[in-house]
This record gives C-alpha cells, structure tokens and sequence, in this order.
C-alpha cells in the first residue's frame, strides 16, 4: 500500500526500506520498516488532524524517513529498547508502571459468566507504546468502559502491576505478537492525559478509592488517610461444607481460648496415662521374654529382620505364654532385646509422641486476627471526597512494629475488593467501598 505526500509523491513500505538502505541502514529488516511504518503514519496522521496547520511540514516523505532513520539510530546503533520490547523479551517485568495507548480493539465473543448457552462480545486490545505492538486482554471493568466509548483508539492507559501471559522464555519482539498478551484490570489501570508520555513510567499510578469498581481486580497501590480503626476481631479459617464462621471480639476470643486449653489439658493427661500404659506393658514383656530365654544377651545388630513384626504380635495377644512356648531360647532372645530397644527408644522419644498424638486428638486452633481501618482518599485535590472505604487488615497482630494510626496517611500496595455486592456507586455520597489486605500486601507511611 503506498501513501500520498505531496503533488506526484506516493510512497510505501517497500520504498521506504530501500530508502533507509541507501543511507547506511543495512540492518533494517523489511519486517522492521514494516512495523515502524504504520505506527509513525498512524502517530502522523493524529497529529495532522489535531493541527491542519502543521500538514505540510508532518505528513511529507522526508519526515517519515526521518521518524525511521531516528528510531534506528536509537534502537539498532544505540541499542535503546522500548518498553514493549523489553516486555516481550522478558527482560523487564510487565509490573512495571507504563504508559500505552490503544491502537486497535477487537471485539470477540465468549460465554457469558452467569449463562453458559449464551453468548456475548467483549473486547481486546492491541495497546503500544509508539514502538512495537502487544494484545492485551480486558476483565469485565474495562469491557463496560469500552462499550460505553470511554476507551477507544488513541486513549492512552496508564497501569501498573499488570500480568503477563506468555511463555516461560521471551521471543523476538516482531515475532511475539500473537504469543503474548497481557491481562489488564480494571483497578490496575487508568486513563491517561493525552499528552502524557508512553512508555515506562518514573513513579507508580495511585488510583482514588472513587474510580475503583468491585470487579476490577487487585488494586495495586492506594494513598488513604485511616479515619478510624475499630477494635482487634478473630475468626476462624473457614471450612468447605460448615456454617460460615462468626467473628469474636477479644473478650469472646479469650473465652474461647480458655475452653480449648482445657480441653487440651485434659486429652493431654490422658494421653500421658495412655503412654505410660503401654510403655510399663511394653516393660513387663520384656522383662518375661528376659526370664523366658535366661537373660541371653545379643546384639541389637543381629536381630534379624522378622522380629519387629513378631514383637508386635507379642504386645497384642492376649495369651503371651503360649506365644513364648512355641519360640526357641535365641528366638526369645531376639524378642527381649528387641523388645528392650523399643523402650529405649520410645522413652527417648516421649515428647514427640505425645505432640503427635495430641495433634489428633486436640487439632490447633485456625484463628486469623484482624482489624476494620475506614479509609478515605489522602489526596483529594481539594475536592469531598464522594466515597470512603472499609479496609479489612488480616493478620494485625503479627505486623509488629508497623501499627496502623487513626489520623496517619499511607501508601498501601496489593490489596483486594471484597463484599462486592455491597458496594455504594462513586457519585453517591457517602458510599463505601469493601477492602481487604493479602499476604503481599505493603503499608508505607506517608509524613
């Protein structure tokens, strides 16, 4: 396909390569000219419509070549990657903070979640940072936003801590386009300003508790002010099939702690009584297969190999004399010493035994602690803020130092929504929305 630039001035791909070519470029592959190609007349032809003014000075043959003779001296002779090269590549995590923008939506049709038998369009994205082109898959959030046209072509999105679904290995960028794909959500990202540069960004994106939605996925980073921490609450782990678990305030949670220490105390001694039992059985055994066999000693080095099971059946019968009559004298031998070693060792082992057994007995107790902080937005440019959160925070006793202050502003890195069919709506005043911590979840004060 060639392009006008100007009277009795068409040019294409091909033309463009040979130009290059000619003027030194001999790495420029054709499938290198191709793609530059269209992302430079696509970013052109922006700019040309955004500033009819600027039209013959933008969209001319000799500015296109110098768009790709700058993009060869920074990529091929000084070895700068962009950022979706580097992601492709695998050697820079696609967490990273980046700018791109969409340059193509597919729409594509799937199952829908709540039926099965019907089916609906949702969209994908073809997204780059000016250089090079990656796909890039939607969640439910951003497929709303796009079918109400608040994303289209051209909007440029902003994200952060967004995951890469590719194989294990990175592949040549212009060669990885239909292998790898990124997985955008709507809490990980945001729109961006139109003039706001692509490519990796310097700082992370901090969304407003007001622009997230409960099906939008992790939320990567907030900046909260704690407005008030209610007191310390625990609940035990949940278990598939059981009533749900009610959660204990700590007056509830020492009652409950005090039960179970007795019921441990208790399956405590009678387990100690229970060994003891078997270990003065296990003592008398041995002490009429010693009188049985004449006190003959043998090494424990010689017992053979059937005597572990014969001593068991010793401890089990009931009728032990019988046993011992149809045993020659070196085979009661074997047995006393066996039987000699075994209380050595459970006796040396007692502790462990018992902690073992208790574990069956008295399982531990699955308690998580947690408290409720109600949050709001700590930068609200100087407008009400029109929605307030509750963020549950698991495990806070186990945070140490790191104690959470009413009237303290944080940084608060990979939470999670939850109660989401309890969420207010952003423009409602006095809306809450539901949070809760994770196991990687991070609290950086702010001053």
């Amino acid at each position: 396909m060639c392009y006008y630039f100007g009277p009795s001035r068409t040019h294409g791909r091909l033309e463009a390569r040979a130009e290059l070519r000619r003027r030194g470029c001999s790495l420029a592959t054709q499938e290198w000219v191709d793609n530059h190609w269209s992302l430079i007349l696509w970013k052109l032809a922006g700019l040309v419509r955004a500033y009819p003014m600027d039209l013959t000075e933008r969209w001319s043959w000799s500015h296109v070549i110098d768009q790709l003779l700058y993009r060869y001296e920074r990529e091929i002779n000084r070895g700068q990657r962009p950022a979706v090269k580097k992601i492709q590549e695998q050697d820079c995590a696609s967490t990273r903070s980046m700018v791109l923008t969409v340059c193509q939506i597919k729409m594509t049709t799937r199952q829908k979640a709540d039926d099965p038998d019907q089916t609906e369009e949702h969209p994908e994205f073809v997204l780059t940072d000016g250089w090079y082109k990656i796909r890039a898959s939607v969640d439910d959030c951003l497929g709303r936003a796009t079918k109400m046209a608040k994303i289209q072509v051209g909007t440029k999105i902003a994200m952060s801590g967004i995951k890469l679904d590719a194989a294990k290995e990175g592949k040549e960028v212009l060669k990885a386009l239909d292998d790898t794909m990124l997985k955008l959500t709507g809490n990980s990202t945001c729109l961006a300003r139109w003039y706001t540069k692509l490519g990796f960004a310097p700082k992370p994106f901090v969304p407003t508790i007001a622009s997230l939605s409960p099906d939008g996925g992790n939320v990567v980073m907030l900046h909260i002010t704690v407005t008030k921490m209610f007191p310390i609450g625990y609940i035990d782990a949940f278990v598939e099939g059981a009533p749900r678990p009610i959660p204990r305030c700590q007056k509830e949670e020492d009652a409950a702690m005090d039960e179970w220490m007795k019921m441990w105390e208790k399956e405590q001694a009678d387990e100690c009584k229970e060994f003891e039992d078997r270990l003065q059985k296990l003592e008398a055994l041995a002490e009429r297969l010693d009188h049985a066999c004449g006190y003959k000693s043998v090494s424990r080095d010689l017992l053979p190999h059937w005597v572990d099971d014969v001593l068991d059946e010793f401890e089990e019968a009931t009728d032990v004399k019988s046993l011992i009559k149809l045993k020659s004298r070196d085979e009661l031998s074997y047995l006393a010493t066996a039987a000699h070693a075994k209380i050595a060792y459970e006796r040396d082992n007692a502790q462990r035994t018992i902690e073992k057994a208790m574990e069956g007995r008295v399982p531990q107790r699955q308690v998580r602690n947690f408290q409720v902080a109600c949050i709001e937005d700590a930068r609200t440019y100087h407008r009400t803020p029109m929605r307030t959160g509750q963020l549950t925070v698991w495990d806070i006793l186990s945070m140490g130092d790191e104690i959470i202050r009413e009237g303290r502003s944080y940084l608060v890195s990979n939470i999670v929504p939850t109660q989401k069919g309890s969420w207010g709506k952003p423009a409602v005043a006095d809306s809450e929305v539901f949070l809760q911590t994770t196991r990687g979840t991070r609290w950086s004060p702010v001053p």
